[in-house]
């Protein structure tokens, strides 16, 4: 497994545990919360590795399942993002 992959995987694996554990106890939102910003940095990490990587003579970020997958990724973690402002202005 390449580094993009496997750093993809856990992204979306932190992203899955966040959305459950928020789902499950709204006591937790608190928690939730201290893990967006290293989710961002992680993601932003991410995406800065693969324009610098040059696969084929081209960014690995112009490959389009990448560049999909990114782009899902940050997509779960805005409406994680969304979820806890929601939650916890709801409280």
């Amino acid at each position: 497994m390449c580094a993009f992959t496997h750093l993809c995987c856990q992204v979306g694996v932190a992203i899955d545990v966040c959305l459950t554990r928020l789902c499950c106890q709204v006591g937790v939102a608190i928690d939730v919360c201290l893990v967006l910003g290293p989710l961002k940095r992680c993601l932003q990490e991410t995406i800065d590795y693969t324009r610098d990587r040059k696969a084929f003579g081209r960014s690995v970020l112009n490959n389009q399942v990448v560049h999909y997958r990114l782009a899902e990724l940050e997509t779960e973690l805005e409406a994680l993002r969304a979820m806890i402002y929601k939650t916890i202005s709801e409280e």
